[in-house]
């Protein structure tokens, strides 16, 4: 797969001005993985991506997950039904994880109005499934004017509010262990105009690209694949799926999930042939090619497992074209790196696949991305598409 494709802008479309930069984003979520609980807000982020997923064609509401929440490009026309969608994960977060999911919007036009940038595009990912990607200075600037507005109580009134649409979400499988040396999660945000973008992105993947094929960097294989027999992940999907907080509705998640988790772990550790998801060897193939290890909105976000000299040599690049004011970046090391699954059919392997470092990887290469730019001068001109 020529992951190259997204940091080149003939592979995008500019952004209609009608539609609207729609972003969620887990409250907090920094507090929260300090306290250890980054597997729960890696499960409302992707409950956000699987509510639009199962609601909408692939192709129709682009999305980028990051982590701790998820960034949406929605046409006007779907804007009330999307926002309708996250609300109910909104109430979901709050209700069973205590977690605060916030919610905001803003149209296109009133980006671009101000010189900035903003581009769509996919990757073929398989048979059905496409990875969608931002490019531009513009979904940077619409986040940082929504996080000032969101909102994090539903608009709507609690009565009119749907379940979440959020089935096929799951978190079976154990960490992926580092197999190359470790998982660095890396957010790298340019400066620079963005007719000079492509020069910028186009240093990363040719250090990235010196000892090999860029799949190399993968943190997912089919060597590091590991299921538990019960573990705890099933609790946090069972939470995950509960409709009420009453005794009865917890007494069935909890049920439903443990037997759910049992039979998948069975089915996948004697390679059981089933009509849900045809042939194990075949759905691990697509899970491993389907997974958003790499990925793209203002920044380029990766979750890579790289030998300790790839770690040196992308750091030294990366620290020189910093110091150069060309780009801004952050990153966390861990030992591992974080699935969560969104299956919705065997045919045409139709699932997707969020990943993420562990103990916080995405959200605190985040922080410490965002820590560097409190600490640059004011930018004294907007950006500009050429």
């Amino acid at each position: 797969m020529n992951y190259e494709i997204l940091a080149s802008i003939v592979a995008t479309e500019p952004a209609p001005l009608s539609s609207w930069i729609l972003l969620a984003d887990v409250r907090g979520s920094t507090e929260a993985v300090r306290q250890g609980r980054y597997r729960e807000v890696n499960l409302i982020g992707a409950a956000c991506v699987a509510a639009i997923r199962n609601s909408f064609d692939a192709r129709q509401v682009p999305y980028v997950f990051g982590g701790d929440g998820a960034t949406f490009l929605v046409a006007d026309a779907d804007l009330e039904r999307c926002q309708a969608l996250l609300e109910a994960v909104q109430v979901l977060a709050r209700d069973n994880f205590q977690l605060q999911l916030g919610l905001g919007a803003l149209q296109v036009s009133d980006i671009v109005k101000d010189g900035a940038t903003i581009r769509f595009g996919f990757l073929d990912w398989g048979e059905t499934e496409v990875l969608p990607f931002f490019r531009g200075d513009g979904i940077a600037l619409a986040e940082k004017r929504i996080k000032d507005t969101m909102q994090t109580i539903p608009l709507h009134n609690a009565s009119v509010i749907e379940a979440p649409a959020i089935e096929g979400l799951s978190c079976r499988l154990m960490p992926f262990a580092a197999v190359r040396g470790r998982v660095l999660s890396i957010v790298i945000e340019p400066t620079v105009d963005f007719s000079a973008e492509d020069k910028v992105f186009a240093q990363i993947f040719n250090v990235i690209k010196r000892s090999g094929e860029i799949d190399r960097l993968s943190p997912l294989s089919l060597g590091n694949i590991r299921r538990s027999w019960l573990g705890t992940q099933w609790i946090k999907e069972a939470r995950l799926h509960r409709r009420s907080s009453g005794l009865w509705h917890t007494i069935r998640a909890l049920t439903d999930a443990l037997i759910a988790y049992l039979f998948t772990t069975i089915l996948f550790r004697f390679k059981l042939r089933t009509t849900v998801i045809g042939d194990v060897a075949t759905y691990n193939k697509f899970m491993l090619q389907q997974s958003d290890w790499m990925k793209m909105d203002s920044a380029l976000r990766m979750v890579i497992d790289v030998t300790r000299e790839e770690e040196t040599q992308l750091r030294e690049l990366l620290d020189r074209l910093e110091s150069e004011g060309q780009l801004v970046y952050g990153l966390f090391a861990s030992s591992s790196a974080l699935m969560t699954c969104h299956f919705q059919s065997a045919e045409g392997q139709k699932h997707a696949h969020f990943i993420d470092g562990s103990d916080g990887g995405l959200t605190l290469a985040a922080k410490d991305l965002k820590a560097k730019k409190l600490r640059l001068p004011p930018p004294n001109v907007s950006k500009k598409a050429s």
